[in-house]
């Protein structure tokens, strides 16, 4: 008895263990499960019955599962949950796809390098912090489509999901960036069927998915069923080159069908293919089945093609030239029967690098004018659409963009189709970045599986595209044998294109490579003069860089040996008010062949649009829905806005990537020099076309006639300028424009596309005339008067209160002398200036008069103001003189007395009605432009309402700046108000908020206008920065800096009348 109850206890606690081990293993914890029951990766293809119903686009063999779904959160994770046991008709409804964040269940969590769930343990998630949605929906199915097999496509779901199908479970997936395919023939029956989904928020997986993005969860992609035959081609690889000195294409096809083994089945069937160009038949091939399942051999392998065509003097495909021919493939029965057919887009073009270091399309050198980008909507988060790709990609277009990289995880197949359509060139990018756990788990043979598996996948699925000329390994994932793994594997099955991980740093084996943990490297990099540790490992083809100084980035390039071609995978972070010296970068990468171009971080900023208490809308960012793990702003750091439009710094990047460049080389006979810049292109695309400026109006333009330049060449042309006199007391500059002759398909006739201004030689620099006036200063009481031109005292009669006209305030707040602008992000993380210029910001606070006197010299009143800076380390002094001509002349100096940092800038400021909303100017614009920012913006005459000409970033910092200005007006609906000009180029900001409110403001909604507006009058002003946003190298260069050092400037102040003409 005894014995027999020892036993039933060992019994009972081996159950209780074995039930304990069961709970505690689960599959969104183990790294060696990441699929379940999932069919393997293949090109993005839907069958049709025949060439007809492609033509048609008709998708008889397709069942959108997108739309309405039942829906339950489970936020509070207690254990697996039974979905057998669940009332789905008390579940929400949720639409499909969507991220369910966005739609309020949940958290929307913003981080960069950080896990949401705060411990780094892999592969283990805290179960507290675990979250599952539940999904069903209905489908039913016709008796035809149960003849078939049918497979359930899922696009995107984020993070692991098990997915069931009439109450069985069919599998299991992870990889939130790439689709899961399932057979669901031997679940479904005729008519209603039911599939069912548990989502997991975080796995095993998410580790390697730590990406700089909103961290949202759901089925994000889009749902479908596809009926396919018994007998299938399921998958095609197709390679499309260049033979004959790239001028015939090659077109190579390989294919894989279903029941690979059963090749009796096969017997007497064929594949056909069609290519054509249009309308226009090709080539055309058939090869029987049987020699497409042939028995590979022990030794080395079959060719890799089943059908090759050769194609006459091809056209061949480039981001300059889209063209693209259309690929059908036909499955034929023994009888001849079409059973299925296949389509596809396929571009003939070549990648390859040379002896020099650069890239080659085609066997032409190109650069990469490119930019990172995630998927992101304001709305909709994850979730973009297909017009919302189209508009991305037709901005990119107009804004001479030629290469996107997918950071950092392959994007929609629509994407990549639409990159072919319009000519794009992509670096696809594997769903992979350990950033906060860093490189241990590519050293961690566990997860090898994992790795490879990303990897192989995106690669099988986007192998077809010609858009796409560079797989890249992933993203700041350390440096080990699984990428290696994942590079091998590429090179083997696609040596048609070249590998990038910018991770893949360091040569062990060669003899100029330091030991990571040494000292001397440690110094190095603290230095940040790291540039190329030995080299970059053998398997990857170009060597990638981030964030470099342009002298670190010449060094890479001078002293790697490997002679590979370097790549900027990350520069130029556009974090706020940034982008600045961009064109520093392309005067270096255009003169040094290894330098091939980059991407810009990133193309779009990741703000949520919200709405407050009152009804006002704003971009949220990290920390704004509660998080306790964020990244504040940093998600920030587009080159256009969270809802998609341009930022002043597009116009900088656009004109640094234009396709062709204008160099006046004799100005007397105006013969220019055009560089065609473009890599295929010739010039016959464009209108030219001239303007000759004075004092900023157009006083002569036309077009003129240019010879077609082929691309990389350059001609001078003579431009039909009639205008022979040109007077010293004026400023002449002359613009350069091309254009579009014909629509395309991203921009219409007449988009402009380059730009380039010179400043003539023949002319001076401008100097205002004002309209001749006749009066005198009289004195009445504590005021001035010129005519109805007021200038207030103070009571002491020794410094001016305000300028008035007619009773009416022109200046409220008299100019004051200013040393800071509202911290820019690059202000406050690359400069630092909180903490290393914060003597500037206490000196507006402390400055101190020390002295004021009233001169009337010769008919006309000097007012001076001298001050004493804090610590009597600098003084100032401002100077009034009331002209006789009725302006009012404003003179500032600035003599430091003592060695001091840098300034933000030298100006002054004041503040001006409200009602003066509408500017005009004469500088550069139209656009917002800083010293390191401008050379995009043209010289002319510019007017705005005030709503845009001050268009606010999204974490309000200093912005609505213009340099090289001359002169500005601001004035009421009645376009009456006041001007101010120069004799010396200046820079001026009008914005309706004081720089304490900008300062003190997290978001656009906390910006709370005044009667008045602030202006500011600069004399110089610091460059904006931006090589990165988070250590000195992100400084503005130094030639774009405020040195401490004697200034003086001088302007003048005058009303503008609604019945003169412009001064401007």
């Amino acid at each position: 008895m005894k014995n027999k109850t020892i036993i039933n206890l060992l019994i009972l606690f081996c159950v209780i263990l074995t039930s304990n081990l069961s709970a505690q293993h689960l599959k969104w914890e183990d790294p060696t499960i990441y699929q379940l029951n999932k069919m393997q990766g293949r090109a993005t293809s839907i069958p049709y019955n025949s060439i007809q119903e492609v033509n048609q686009d008709l998708q008889k063999n397709i069942i959108s599962l997108n739309g309405e779904w039942s829906f339950k959160y489970v936020g509070n994770y207690k254990g697996e949950i039974n979905l057998a046991k669940e009332n789905v008709k008390s579940w929400d409804k949720i639409q499909v796809p969507s991220n369910w964040e966005m739609l309020d269940y949940g958290r929307r969590i913003y981080t960069n390098t950080k896990y949401p769930w705060g411990v780094d343990n892999p592969p283990f998630i805290p179960h507290k912090k675990q979250e599952v949605g539940l999904y069903q929906k209905e489908f039913n199915l016709a008796k035809d489509w149960t003849e078939h097999d049918i497979v359930l496509y899922f696009g995107g779901v984020t993070s692991a999901f098990e997915v069931y199908i009439n109450g069985k479970m069919l599998g299991y997936s992870q990889d939130d960036r790439l689709p899961s395919e399932f057979d669901i023939t031997p679940y479904v029956k005729k008519g209603k069927n039911t599939v069912a989904l548990k989502v997991y928020r975080y796995s095993d997986g998410a580790y390697l998915e730590d990406q700089d993005h909103w961290r949202l969860s759901g089925i994000h992609r889009e749902v479908k069923l596809i009926k396919e035959n018994k007998l299938r081609i399921n998958d095609f690889h197709i390679r499309a080159g260049l033979t004959d000195q790239y001028t015939n294409g090659d077109l190579q096809v390989h294919f894989e069908v279903n029941n690979h083994y059963a090749r009796e089945v096969w017997k007497n069937y064929t594949i056909r293919t069609t290519l054509k160009d249009g309308d226009n038949q090709v080539a055309q091939s058939e090869v029987s089945v049987k020699k497409v399942i042939k028995k590979r051999p022990q030794r080395d392998d079959l060719p890799f093609a089943h059908i090759q065509s050769k194609i006459e003097n091809v056209k061949k495909w480039s981001a300059e030239q889209p063209n693209l021919y259309q690929l059908y493939i036909e499955l034929l029965d023994p009888l001849g029967k079409v059973v299925e057919v296949r389509t596809s887009k396929v571009g003939f073009r070549t990648i390859e690098s040379n002896d020099k270091g650069q890239f080659l399309v085609n066997g032409q050198p190109i650069l990469i004018y490119g930019v990172n980008r995630h998927d992101h909507h304001h709305l909709t988060g994850k979730v973009v659409a297909e017009a919302d790709m189209r508009h991305e990609i037709e901005l990119l277009k107009k804004f001479n963009f030629n290469s996107v990289r997918t950071s950092h995880y392959p994007n929609d197949p629509r994407f990549y189709e639409l990159c072919d359509e319009y000519g794009m060139y992509v670096m696809d990018e594997a769903n992979l970045e350990t950033h906060g756990i860093t490189g241990d788990l590519t050293n961690n043979s566990l997860w090898s599986g994992q790795f490879l598996d990303r990897m192989v996948r995106m690669v099988e699925r986007d192998k077809n595209h010609p858009s796409i000329l560079f797989w890249s390994l992933g993203n700041e994932s350390g440096t080990g044998f699984n990428h290696a793994a994942m590079a091998s594997w590429t090179k083997d099955f696609d040596p048609t294109r070249l590998i990038h991980y910018e991770g893949g740093q360091g040569d062990p084996t060669h003899p100029e490579y330091l030991n990571y943990t040494s000292k001397e490297f440690k110094e190095k990099l603290a230095a940040n003069k790291i540039t190329s540790n030995g080299t970059d490992p053998r398997y990857l083809d170009m060597l990638g860089r981030f964030y470099p100084l342009l002298e670190s980035l010449e060094e890479v390039a001078e002293k790697d040996p490997s002679g590979r071609p370097i790549i900027l995978t990350e520069y130029a972070h556009a974090m706020g008010n940034s982008t600045g010296n961009f064109e520093d970068y392309w005067t270096l990468i255009r003169r040094v062949d290894r330098l091939v171009g980059g991407y810009i971080w990133d193309w779009r900023d990741q703000g949520i649009e919200v709405t407050d208490k009152n009804g006002e809308k704003f971009f949220a960012y990290g920390g704004d829905f509660g998080e306790e793990i964020h990244t504040n702003n940093f998600c920030l750091n587009g080159v256009i806005t969270s809802d998609g439009q341009p930022k002043a710094a597009m116009y900088e990047i656009k004109h640094a990537f234009q396709p062709l460049h204008f160099e006046v080389t004799d100005f007397k006979n105006f013969k220019v020099k055009v560089e065609n810049r473009h890599f295929f292109e010739t010039t016959s695309i464009y209108d030219f076309s001239f303007e000759l400026i004075e004092n900023g109006k157009v006083i002569e333009q036309g077009a003129f006639t240019c010879p077609d330049i082929k691309a990389g060449l350059n001609q001078k042309v003579q431009l039909p300028i009639k205008k022979q006199q040109f007077d010293i007391a004026n400023e002449y500059f002359i613009t350069i424009k091309a254009s579009l002759k014909e629509d395309r398909v991203y921009a219409s006739k007449g988009h402009l596309v380059a730009q380039d201004q010179y400043l003539l030689p023949q002319g001076g620099l401008f100097i205002p005339v004002f309209v001749s006036n006749s009066g005198e200063w009289k004195k009445e009481n504590s005021k001035v008067v010129y005519n109805d031109f007021e200038v207030v005292m103070s009571e002491d009669g020794q410094s001016i209160e305000k300028i008035n006209y007619q009773n009416q305030a022109l200046i409220t707040k008299m100019p004051t002398p200013n040393f800071w602008r509202p911290a820019t992000d690059n202000d406050l993380k690359a400069s630092g200036v909180n903490k290393k210029k914060k003597y500037w910001k206490k000196a507006i606070a402390g400055l101190k008069l020390v002295s004021k006197s009233v001169n009337e010299i010769d008919g006309e009143l000097d007012i001076r103001l001298e001050y004493e800076l804090p610590e009597k380390k600098a003084s100032w002094t401002t100077a009034y003189t009331l002209k006789k001509d009725g302006t009012v002349k404003v003179a500032a100096s600035y003599v430091p007395h003592a060695p001091l940092v840098d300034m933000m800038k030298v100006g002054l400021q004041m503040e001006v009605p409200n009602t003066l909303s509408n500017i005009e100017w004469y500088g550069k614009g139209p656009e917002e432009n800083y010293n390191d920012r401008n050379v995009g913006a043209m010289m002319g005459i510019y007017t705005l309402p005030l709503n845009e000409f001050a268009l606010s970033y999204a974490m309000p910092q200093a912005y609505a700046n213009r340099t090289e200005v001359r002169n500005f007006s601001l004035t009421n609906s009645k376009k009456e108000g006041v001007q101010f000009s120069s004799n010396q180029p200046f820079e001026f900001s009008v914005y309706p908020y004081t720089d304490k409110n900008i300062e003190e403001a997290q978001h656009t909604n906390e910006l709370k206008g005044t009667d008045n507006l602030t202006v500011n009058i600069d004399h110089k002003q610091m460059g904006v920065g931006g090589n990165n946003s988070w250590n000195e190298v992100g400084m503005p260069s130094e030639q774009y800096r405020v040195a401490s050092q004697p200034y003086q400037f001088q302007f003048f102040i005058s009303p503008k009348l609604k019945e003169e003409k412009s001064q401007l």
